[in-house]
């Protein structure tokens, strides 16, 4: 015990009695951290722990004397029961692991944060492992991989992260108990997924969360994928909630959820690209997800702006208030020369013994649409006060196979309904897109 104390107070510079000559160590919060202290903030009163790739190596977590790896650093964390590691500017090879599983990983309430986006960057590490022909193989990790309800209330932000594959992963209950947070982070040149939150008790907060462009593989390449494996019967602990943030050139899909509970507010998802062919989507919600969509802005993608399929979970639908859906450029639709683009596609797989709960449309403006501004396929739609339609593709808001548009109350809307035979339907490209194989 007497040297874990010695140890925790040569890192942060602790508080201990005064010396005879009446001189001591600064407190915590009297340290310099230098040109990080906005991006960092106040020492916790549980200390800090500085890591610096600059650094020489030998350090011991301070201020004067930081780590040169972040590994350093988290491994100090465990030891001393520090929560904070603080990484200077500069550029890294790491992968961020924090679990729950591993004997002496104590991970609980850990932050780690850089020194800002574009000044801390994180390399994705790449490992090489024997395959089954005697050659090997290059496998790229994630940058960011936390796992396990021993990481509740994780703290990880202030960086920029390149070339991981599932860049940041939130997985395996982390957060149940007090959300995981990823804030102001960076993603580029992201492999198959940039960011995954995975699990039925698993539950994350995004925010200023950028995704800027993916690289996709085995036909992946969405930017935020949110899956919880979880139907009706199941209870979601929390919503995983995207706050204030962009994902900019997936491919796929932008950000997809699954299952779960979610809020989007002030998200941004544009040039989502098509997926052989097809898809190509800003934003998809499938397979009972409940979610509240605030100013939400989905733009020049290729296929829907916002595609929901199966609405809802224990009651609840989709909410969408105040958002932008639109000048999506259009995908062919396979064996019905057509082409798809709705700023907003409701569906239930056009099967109408599928429960699906109301989505609401309220304060939304659609333009650019190259096929319909909404387009209702056997899910039910309300549509509120305040919408407006632009109405430049051949339709307003079509109706299709079993589907509803209604008013509020169930009376008609006040906006013009056009209602397909089903000799007349449109088709739909791909009305769910499985997840199976994102965390893989």
């Amino acid at each position: 015990m007497r040297r874990l104390c010695l140890l925790s107070c040569s890192l942060v510079g602790c508080v201990v009695a005064d010396p005879p000559d009446g001189s001591r160590d600064p407190a915590p919060e009297e340290v310099d951290q230098g040109v990080c202290a906005a991006v960092w903030g106040e020492i916790p009163a549980g200390g800090r722990l500085f890591v610096d790739a600059a650094a020489a190596p030998g350090g011991d977590g301070s201020i004067t004397a930081p780590f040169d790896t972040i590994g350093g650093g988290i491994t100090a964390a465990r030891t001393t029961r520090i929560r904070s590691v603080a990484i200077a500017g500069g550029e890294y090879e790491h992968r961020l692991r924090l679990n729950d599983a591993v004997l002496g990983w104590e991970d609980a309430g850990l932050e780690v944060t850089g020194c800002g986006q574009g000044v801390t960057i994180l390399h994705a590490v790449i490992v090489e492992e024997e395959d089954l022909e005697g050659g090997w193989s290059q496998y790229v990790q994630p940058i960011v991989d936390i796992n396990g309800i021993g990481t509740d209330g994780v703290v990880v932000r202030d960086f920029t992260a390149v070339g991981g594959r599932r860049a940041v992963m939130v997985r395996g209950g982390a957060g149940a108990g007090e959300p995981v947070v990823i804030q102001r982070v960076t993603l580029q040149e992201s492999i198959r997924v940039g960011v995954l939150v995975d699990g039925l008790e698993t539950v994350a907060n995004l925010s200023e969360v950028h995704v800027d462009g993916m690289v996709a593989e085995d036909g992946l390449g969405h930017g935020i994928a949110i899956q919880t494996g979880a139907w009706v019967t199941d209870t979601i602990p929390g919503p995983t909630t995207i706050s204030n943030s962009a994902v900019e050139g997936a491919v796929g899909v932008g950000i997809l959820a699954e299952g779960g509970w979610n809020t989007l507010t002030d998200v941004s998802v544009t040039g989502t690209l098509p997926l052989d062919g097809e898809l190509g989507r800003g934003i998809q919600l499938q397979s009972r997800t409940r979610a509240d969509l605030l100013r939400v802005t989905s733009l020049g993608n290729s296929d829907a702006a916002l595609f929901v399929h199966m609405a809802g979970r224990e009651g609840e639908g989709i909410n969408i208030v105040d958002s932008i859906l639109g000048d999506t450029i259009g995908s062919d639709v396979a064996g019905t020369g057509e082409t798809a683009g709705e700023g907003l596609s409701v569906t239930n797989g056009t099967d109408p013994t599928t429960t699906s709960e109301l989505v609401t449309l309220t304060g939304t403006s659609f333009s650019g649409n190259v096929r319909a501004d909404v387009l209702v396929d056997g899910g039910s739609l309300e549509i509120g006060a305040g919408n407006s339609f632009g109405a430049q593709g051949q339709f307003g808001v079509v109706v299709q196979g079993e589907g509803v548009a209604q008013g509020p109350g169930g009376g008609p809307p006040d906006v013009g309904v056009t209602q397909l035979s089903g000799a007349d339907s449109l088709g739909l490209i791909s009305d769910a897109l499985g997840l199976d194989g994102l965390d893989q």
